[in-house]
């Protein structure tokens, strides 16, 4: 039997690493604190299924996946469309629920244990290492934990301050969701598709309604606080625009939250490594986390199978390697992006949509062409409250390449703390 590998929280990241070390001969057991038939949010999210391809991994059924072809976004006052992006990547819309049940079933093909209805509590740390986990069936010693735990990952809270992992996330940097899918009740009118509104309502926030054949999924957030007034408003301000929502929920009426920061500088110890949500493995603008996390999951399974120095922080190094490699620019973009819009009242916002400073082009972490920089400096002069968001905003972008070029690709722990010392600073 191969080492020991216990995983934390059955996440997407983690059922795939669980998986692929299981094929390796590893010895993995996951544990859960939901039961089986508990798992997933009754709704779907963003993901991309030919990452399931290029993995090697069967991809999800036909019937669980919804097309997604792009996003209307309006201004926050929602007085207009500001502009349409059509989305050039295959994105779908996934059923949470049946791509859990799919990988909880891949995982358990490959030899991975499933433990469900178990509540896993702090790392076991000796001299230094994570050596196991605490559970409510009690003390599981192991070689290597695997946290997939999510954004309040008891595990990762409990590790000591020495590893440099952080423990907690800001208010900032965490969206308060509720979403329900209700009964459509006019199918006269066309309605757009897919509809994003920034600052809904005069919350800071990232709302929208997607109109489907027979329900009209919601999404109501807030960053920072939340309540059932907050809701309120926006499911009511959307029925205004859209006299399609009707007020019978058919699916969902969940509150929940999400991580919406740039990934964790440090996510890895002795023994230890996190995925997904518990390192905050997102898309900084919009929450969305599926397909980079599964992705992940492969990349940790890879790197530990070949570890040689039983899962020191040297070996699972390379894990952090080749993910940076892969979406550290763009996390650094959309972080960036995420922070102007932070700092902007309601107002100043939304004269920067309307004035076509933030387009699609910022919302998707591109480079601004030279031609459009002319139009963008009117539109920001002649707005009160703007200019130091925007120089800010400005510096920072122009830090992305060079913060980038710095990642220590070989372990060194200066070099490291040096490193993510800058990128908390970002």
């Amino acid at each position: 039997m191969g080492k020991k590998v216990i995983v934390a929280g059955a996440g997407h990241g983690g059922l795939v690493a669980a998986a692929l070390l299981s094929r390796e001969g590893f010895d993995v057991t996951v544990f859960e604190k939901q039961k089986r038939m508990d798992m997933g949010y009754d709704w779907n999210d963003c993901m991309n299924p030919a990452a399931f391809d290029r993995l090697e991994i069967p991809r999800p059924a036909d019937e669980d996946l919804l097309p997604f072809s792009g996003m209307n976004y309006l201004s926050p006052d929602c007085s207009r469309i500001v502009f349409d992006h059509r989305n050039n990547k295959v994105s779908s819309l996934g059923e949470r629920k049946a791509i859990l049940r799919h990988l909880i079933a891949f995982a358990e093909q490959n030899g991975a244990k499933l433990r469900f209805g178990v509540t896993v509590g702090q790392a076991v740390v000796e001299e230094n290492r994570v050596v196991g986990l605490e559970t409510s069936e009690g003390q599981i010693a192991c070689d290597l934990l695997i946290d997939a735990c999510g954004m309040d990952s008891p595990v990762r809270q409990s590790l000591p301050e020495s590893f440099g992992i952080l423990w907690q996330f800001a208010d900032r940097d965490t969206l308060y969701t509720y979403r329900a899918f209700y009964e459509r009740t006019n199918r006269n009118r066309s309605f757009p598709k897919f509809t994003c509104c920034f600052y809904h309502n005069g919350v800071p926030s990232l709302d929208w309604m997607i109109t489907e054949e027979d329900y009209v999924d919601v999404l109501i957030t807030s960053f920072g606080s939340f309540n059932d007034e907050i809701i309120d408003a926006g499911v009511e301000d959307f029925r205004r625009l859209h006299s399609g929502i009707g007020t019978k929920i058919v699916r969902g009426g969940q509150k929940s939250k999400i991580p919406v920061r740039r990934t964790l500088p440090v996510f890895v110890a002795d023994g230890y490594a996190a995925v997904g949500d518990s390192a905050a493995m997102v898309e900084p603008l919009s929450g969305s986390g599926i397909t980079r996390s599964v992705e992940a999951g492969a990349i940790l399974a890879q790197v530990a199978a070949k570890a040689q120095n039983n899962f020191t922080k040297a070996d699972l190094w390379e894990y952090e390697t080749l993910y940076f490699e892969k979406w550290l620019k763009g996390i650094l973009r959309d972080d960036a992006t995420r922070m102007l819009m932070l700092s902007m009242t309601f107002d100043q916002l939304n004269a920067m949509f309307l004035k076509k400073v933030i387009t699609a082009k910022e919302l998707c972490g591109d480079e601004t062409p030279p031609h459009d920089m002319r139009n963008k400096a009117l539109g920001v002069l002649s707005t009160p409250g703007v200019v130091s968001g925007l120089l800010h905003y400005s510096a920072r972008m122009n830090k992305v390449d060079k913060l980038c070029e710095q990642f220590p690709r070989e372990y060194d722990e200066k070099k490291v703390r040096r490193w993510a010392n800058t990128y908390a600073r970002f």
